[in-house]
């Protein structure tokens, strides 16, 4: 109780939950709800006692940061940044939330879960960290209430913990992410990007960031964005199950079968679109689906994304000279971020400023979370989305501002291309997303114009144009755009829909390649008890070798593939393997099935 009783006094977590501290404008309890409050000694040790301790954010102030000898001038923008990341960084991680009175287990508000012991002496979370101790009994934090928001009347209950309730790596990535809000670099020396009064650097917050997301991270964002493409697919899936559908699934299986015959590194995007084409001519022959144009639709979608999807490794960035424009692209948006600013591109600069930017520029980065086409091109929708929303608004603080129809409601001729094309080329720039031309030209090449609305169509000529632009982008120095792409004659369509909210699924897909053991013949289920012939499918050996305009290299030897080795030793992932390799597994497995019934009997 004493340790618990001292830690109330010095401790700047409580300090920084209290009027005037940092986090205080940023504290919400509800009813079931405490607080866990590593101990002092723990939060110098980590290195966020510096940050706890600076108080709240007023406007117009500048307060003084000392990080490993080193002395920062935070503006009250900065400050403002740093309590956000506090909140979401370090705060979401000790805020319990109880499921009942008497309950012991609780979730974070990170959404972790985890438990007490029963005799309140230690406190663990599920699947991440051991256990981690606490000091004495509960104390509790009382607290002004104000309108905005919501405290017990009771105050807050807080548990002191032997250290931060977060793993190593959570603890890294909240430091390393309080460094960049107020321009801290690794080794505790300023940076210019950040919080500097010279110089041309780009007001953006995060112009040049280098991008790293966690596995859930990533597996919560595909879930969301994927949601409706999954629901479709997994339909595709139960059609390709049905007998009427043998012929489609031959095809695809001949077509997988003889691009993996083949030692050419590159698949052409006319090889893809003449398997797809034949596999729907054998649909428009199936009486049931001729004039079902929703399921011909679904179908013509599952076929690309599973088609894609295998071939991801043969399609995505193997041309070496798209290789050399990525980098070349690349190297140039890094570089030009931190000279380039939003008037150089006669972009409106509030953007940058708006609660979503940080989030238009994630969605674009986000298309190397995805394989098939379709799920890379929806990422950049969203971006596109989400910046047509905040030029909206952007426009309408401008034209409040200046008293020009305050009370009128927007519409769609508020803006046009004049305004958010800039801003898109401001957005590619900052976000500086990974893979931006490999995962352009992949979309442009294999995802089918003929399925996209207007806005879809218009989003890839932006996207096209953002790429042509940027290439040929030289004259950053004088603040002149060189009319390297031509700007699209449309103006941009708004979107009056919200973008969805990514949230993750509770069950995920179930994985495909379970139903492989019924059928050797194909990754797709195919309705029959014997093996699949396929030699009276259409024959790809005859398009590949010159029948369809293209000639490929001759096909490779067949050898026995070695499971094990495949499996055990080179321990390759089921969503890697080869058509053959997987008949290879499927037999195995056979194989072995058959020795253990024979075993019982």
């Amino acid at each position: 109780m004493n340790s618990a009783a001292s830690e109330e006094q010095t401790n700047v977590f409580l300090m920084a939950i209290r009027p005037g501290g940092i986090l205080y404008p940023q504290l919400q309890c509800a009813p079931m709800e405490v607080l866990c409050c590593p101990r002092q000694s723990s939060l110098v040790e980590t290195g966020f006692a510096p940050y706890l301790s600076l108080p709240a954010p007023v406007e117009n102030s500048v307060v003084t940061l000392s990080i490993n000898e080193t002395t920062f001038h935070l503006t009250s923008t900065q400050q403002e940044k740093v309590s956000q990341v506090l909140r979401e960084e370090f705060l979401v991680y000790h805020t319990l939330r109880f499921a009942s009175v008497a309950s012991s287990s609780f979730v974070t508000g990170r959404g972790h879960k985890g438990e007490f012991s029963s005799d309140l002496k230690s406190i663990a979370r599920f699947g991440r960290i051991g256990a981690c101790a606490v000091i004495g009994d509960s104390i509790t934090v009382q607290l002004q209430q104000r309108e905005e928001r919501t405290l017990p009347d009771g105050g807050v209950n807080v548990f002191i913990l032997e250290e931060p309730f977060m793993d190593a790596s959570e603890r890294q990535n909240s430091i390393a992410a309080l460094k960049r809000a107020v321009g801290c670099s690794d080794d505790g020396s300023p940076q210019n990007a950040l919080g500097s009064s010279g110089g041309a650097s780009p007001s953006g917050p995060m112009q040049g960031r280098e991008w790293r997301y966690t596995r859930e991270a990533i597996e919560s964002y595909r879930r969301g964005v994927s949601k409706e493409t999954d629901e479709r697919f997994a339909e595709f899936q139960q059609l390709m199950k049905k007998p009427m559908c043998f012929p489609i699934v031959k095809t695809l299986s001949g077509f997988l079968e003889a691009v993996d015959k083949r030692d050419s590194l590159q698949i052409k995007s006319s090889h893809v679109t003449h398997a797809i084409t034949l596999c729907m001519n054998q649909c428009r022959q199936i009486p049931l689906l001729l004039d079902d144009w929703e399921k011909l639709r679904i179908i013509e979608e599952g076929l690309e994304k599973h088609i894609m999807t295998k071939l991801f490794k043969r399609t995505f960035g193997v041309c070496p000279e798209e290789q050399k424009c990525e980098a070349e692209l690349s190297e140039k948006l890094h570089r030009l971020s931190k000279s380039v600013r939003a008037q150089d591109l006669e972009a409106l600069e509030e953007v940058e400023s708006h609660s979503c930017w940080e989030q238009a520029m994630y969605e674009l980065d986000a298309m190397n979370f995805f394989k098939s086409p379709r799920g890379k091109f929806l990422c950049s929708l969203r971006a596109y989305q989400q910046l047509t929303e905040i030029v909206r608004d952007t426009v309408a603080e401008i034209k409040k501002a200046r008293g020009k129809n305050p009370n009128k409601a927007l519409d769609a001729d508020d803006f046009g291309a004049n305004e958010f094309l800039p801003c898109f080329l401001l957005l590619v720039l900052r976000a500086c997303p990974r893979n931006f031309y490999l995962n352009v030209q992949y979309v442009k090449n294999f995802h089918s114009p003929d399925r996209m609305t207007p806005e879809e169509s218009y989003c890839l000529a932006t996207l096209e144009s953002a790429v042509s632009f940027w290439q040929s982008y030289s004259n950053a120095s004088t603040g002149t755009v060189t009319p390297a792409c031509a700007v699209p004659a449309a103006p941009a369509p708004v979107s009056s829909a919200p973008v969805p909210v990514v949230e993750p699924q509770l069950q995920p897909q179930a994985n495909f390649l379970d139903s492989l053991f019924t059928s050797p013949a194909s990754s797709i289920i195919i309705p029959t008890s014997g093996p699949v012939d396929l030699s009276s499918s259409y024959n790809f050996d005859d398009f590949f070798n010159g029948g369809g305009g293209t000639v490929l290299t001759p096909p490779k030897k067949e050898n026995k593939i070695n499971v094990t080795k495949l499996l055990l030793d080179d321990k390759k992932a089921f969503d890697d393997l080869s058509v053959a390799e997987l008949r290879a597994v499927v037999e195995e497995a056979r194989s072995l099935l058959a020795e253990k019934r024979n075993a019982r009997s």
